[in-house]
């Protein structure tokens, strides 16, 4: 259930349902909601869903692979142009699917363009600034940096991420594991691709 709220006076403007469901394990779905203008984006059991800020659904895109059970609670990347979401399963050698990131048509759900990752596995929680969007796969040790656009692959750096990066400028800052689950953190000039410093963050 989805349910928007008067700022002012706490009263309830209207609810919308989502999706049904007696297992309790998809009520935790809501940390996936992402605000752009007048839409709200959530991921949910049928999959991404997109709503309006009146309450009304306006369209729903499955971008669950075959047969999972249970979607991560992973926000999409949403701009004026395009929505960018992923598969984020966690089982690649069980099911046999690659990893696939989807860029949508923010205004009907439509899919613009995908991208498969055969190998690659763990892709976790995306980051995205200026016209690119950056998949990390902590499983396979890899990060991998997308035209936000079209998908097309721009550069990839081979390095124990472990999980999502953050941009900051001309700068990427990204997570890394360590032996001994010793963590760090890498500063990655983006104009030269090439790591300005790491610093150790100690166990995580």
């Amino acid at each position: 259930m989805a349910e928007a709220l008067d700022a002012a006076t706490g009263e309830s403007l209207w609810t919308t349902e989502l999706w049904r469901s007696d297992e309790f394990h998809y009520f935790y779905l809501s940390d996936s909601l992402v605000l752009n203008d007048n839409q709200l984006f959530v991921q949910t059991k049928p999959g991404l869903k997109a709503i309006g800020t009146d309450g009304n659904e306006q369209w729903t895109f499955d971008n669950l692979y075959e047969g999972q059970q249970t979607p991560d609670t992973i926000p999409p990347i949403v701009t004026d142009d395009i929505v960018v979401t992923g598969t984020y399963s966690t089982s690649v050698e069980e099911t046999e699917q690659p990893e696939t990131v989807f860029g949508l048509d923010p205004d009907d759900g439509t899919e613009r363009w995908r991208v498969t990752f055969p190998d690659s596995a763990g892709m976790w929680q995306l980051a995205a600034a200026d016209g690119t969007v950056y998949v990390p796969m902590v499983d396979s040790e890899r990060l991998i940096a997308l035209d936000i656009l079209n998908g097309e692959e721009r550069w990839r750096w081979e390095a124990p991420v472990a999980g999502t990066p953050t941009i900051v400028d001309d700068t990427l800052l990204v997570p890394l594991r360590e032996h001994d689950n010793q963590q760090s953190i890498a500063a990655v000039d983006l104009p030269t691709k090439t790591v300005r410093w790491r610093k150790s963050v100690g166990v995580r």
